[in-house]
């Protein structure tokens, strides 16, 4: 008799993504101990389908649904609740209709990232950090409603050790698009809170390249603000580069030794706070004596 042939192994990984893909509605029964699944930015993905994945593939360990923008709604990642194996989640650049408040329940994640995503917001990650103790990397890279209110509560668990593990939590380098939308979110916002209008208000920032980008000017020019031009290498008419001096100042005098990302971050909240009103209205106040010492040294060096 011929030999029996051997069962087909069954795939422990399996990658669908950029390119002309065939669509379809569920995943086959003989992928159910798939361990790794990429499902980038396929606009075929949504949220019927994700609960196909959600429901059939328990052995999930890894999942990467990046851009599929068709995954659409306030609960459509609900179901990954229901992948008790998954470790580690990319979820980047997906619509904003959906809210992060599932996170929470992804208890069994070391690994999350979330680069590029407007509906992520300080409370959300505060809850993940509070209820995923497994958790140990939080990627939020552009993720531009995540600011102080986050730094606040991770500095409080750094503090008060209300982890048992160490977690490293990533913001990334700032872009133009995420600068604007800094200047969006809290620019006007400051306006409103002061009783300014946009006329009253000369901007003033220095020549970063995101800042000098085309889409920063056009979104500035657009709102109607005035800039001030700035000369090159100038800190010295910059009051605020010396508050950042001080602020690093305070940081390395902290506890020497090695720190997690979240450590550096508590710290740097710590040494903000102690930052006192007095320090920083000295500074506002020696701009006419640094300006005075810039035209005396006809744009040379200064002792600011």
């Amino acid at each position: 008799m011929p030999e029996a042939e051997e069962a087909e192994e069954q795939p422990d990984f399996i990658h669908l993504d950029l390119g002309p893909i065939e669509h379809v509605d569920h995943f086959p029964s003989n992928l159910q101990a798939t361990t790794t699944l990429s499902l980038t930015f396929c606009d075929w993905v949504t949220t019927t389908l994700l609960l196909e994945i959600s429901t059939h593939m328990k052995n999930l360990l890894d999942l990467d649904l990046s851009g599929c923008t068709n995954i659409r709604g306030e609960f459509s990642l609900n179901s990954i609740a229901q992948l008790d194996n998954l470790r580690t989640l990319n979820i980047n650049y997906m619509h904003p209709s959906i809210s992060g408040w599932f996170l929470q329940s992804l208890t069994s994640l070391t690994e999350i990232h979330l680069r590029g995503n407007t509906f992520i917001q300080d409370e959300e990650i505060g809850s993940m950090l509070g209820n995923c103790t497994q958790l140990e990397i939080i990627d939020v890279e552009a993720c531009n409603r995540i600011g102080h209110p986050l730094l606040v509560c991770a500095s409080y668990m750094v503090r008060n050790q209300t982890r048992e593990k160490p977690v490293s939590l990533y913001v990334g380098t700032m872009t133009a698009k995420s600068y604007i939308k800094i200047l969006e979110n809290s620019l006007l916002r400051s306006l409103e809170k002061w009783g300014k209008t946009i006329p009253d208000v000369i901007f003033q920032h220095d020549n970063d390249p995101k800042h000098k980008a085309n889409c920063t000017k056009q979104w500035l020019a657009t709102q109607g603000f005035q800039v001030l031009d700035w000369p090159p290498q100038s800190p010295d008419l910059n009051p605020i580069e010396h508050l950042w001096g001080l602020l690093k100042r305070s940081v390395a005098n902290f506890e020497p030794g090695s720190r997690s990302s979240l450590q550096l971050w508590a710290d740097v909240v710590l040494a903000w706070q102690n930052i006192q009103r007095e320090q920083c209205r000295n500074l506002v106040d020696s701009m006419p004596r640094r300006i005075k010492a810039v035209i005396k040294a006809k744009g040379g060096y200064t002792k600011y």
